[in-house]
């Protein structure tokens, strides 16, 4: 099953747009020209932004697993499992 990993960019860079359209060419690609079916990603909990452009881009929450991750200085984070299909993703918007 194809994944995604996304890597966080400089603060300088949030709020603008930049990961939502990285987000969308990189679906795009996978459905119109590589032919994938299905994209399923894991995202931590602590981070909502993450999380927000997965969801306007198309993903769909498929479930969570508390206690996830352990962090020294925050304990234990929840995350959850999102996925794209491709028929959700190639709906006229």
């Amino acid at each position: 099953m194809p994944s995604l990993a996304s890597l966080s960019a400089t603060r300088h860079y949030w709020g603008k747009g930049y990961g939502s359209r990285r987000t969308r060419t990189l679906l795009q690609y996978a459905f119109e020209e590589a032919g994938l079916h299905r994209i399923e990603l894991q995202v931590f909990a602590f981070n909502p932004r993450a999380i927000r452009v997965y969801e306007k881009v198309g993903f769909r929450l498929e479930g969570r697993a508390s206690r996830a991750l352990f962090v020294k200085a925050h304990g234990t984070m929840s995350t959850s499992w999102r996925s794209c299909a491709r028929s959700e993703h190639l709906k006229p918007q």
